[in-house]
């Protein structure tokens, strides 16, 4: 099993992208460059930088720049960056690079900068970050689980509206996937949806149904 992704320590930058094809984390190690470019050419394989211009050996043209989640306008936005100001840089350049169309069409770097560091006094940057109320990352359903026994949540779980809900689901090298869980107690007809995105960017939804009957009565 080959990892494409390079990790030097601990990293503290959640990634926008999954699994990018390149992620370099900024340590103590790292080399020292008089400006971005030079240390983007040192430390992501297979790049040419020229001038303020960065691309990937795989393509013609330069490649997009994604600054804390957002695609850079201007390309002095890049230019005032220090390296010291970055935490981690991803290089994107397959189906990764689909959520931003044509415009990402010749890869993508990533950068992330430091927690603390303020784009504003370092001169001005042209992106917005703002935390939206009301959105969450993900929410945990109570499974129960007949090895261990809770009698009280057991007795709550035994009739709920969400069986099971597992955003991290992957398929073997087969495309084949198994999960287990605990049905309701209760008869009723249960949806099963099924939503996700194939490796090429393709979004994927399957719904189906099955139905929970109460064990017929042997005697």
């Amino acid at each position: 099993m080959k990892l494409k992704s390079q990790q030097r320590k601990k990293n503290t930058t959640f990634s926008l992208h999954g699994i990018p094809d390149f992620s370099y984390v900024v340590d103590e190690k790292s080399p020292v460059t008089n400006d971005i470019y030079n240390f983007i050419q040192f430390v992501i394989p297979g790049v040419i930088t020229t001038g303020n211009s960065v691309r990937f050996m795989r393509f013609d043209e330069p490649a997009l720049f994604i600054l804390d989640g957002f695609p850079v306008i201007n390309q002095s936005d890049i230019d005032i960056i220090q390296p010291s100001d970055i935490e981690k840089i991803e290089a994107l350049k397959g189906p990764g690079t689909v959520v931003y169309g044509s415009e990402g069409a010749n890869g993508v770097i990533a950068i992330y900068l430091k927690k603390g560091v303020k784009p504003v006094e370092k001169g001005g940057f042209n992106n917005i970050k703002k935390e939206i109320d009301g959105f969450y990352t993900e929410r945990v359903f109570y499974i129960p689980d007949p090895e261990n026994p809770d009698l009280e949540l057991d007795d709550k779980a035994a009739v709920r509206n969400t069986i099971y809900w597992n955003p991290y689901v992957h398929p073997n090298e087969t495309g084949t996937v198994t999960v287990n869980f605990e049905n309701t107690k209760v008869e009723t007809k249960v949806k099963v949806v099924l939503e996700g995105i194939t490796a090429t960017g393709i979004p994927v939804v399957k719904k189906t149904y099955y139905n929970i009957k109460k064990p017929e009565n042997l005697n």
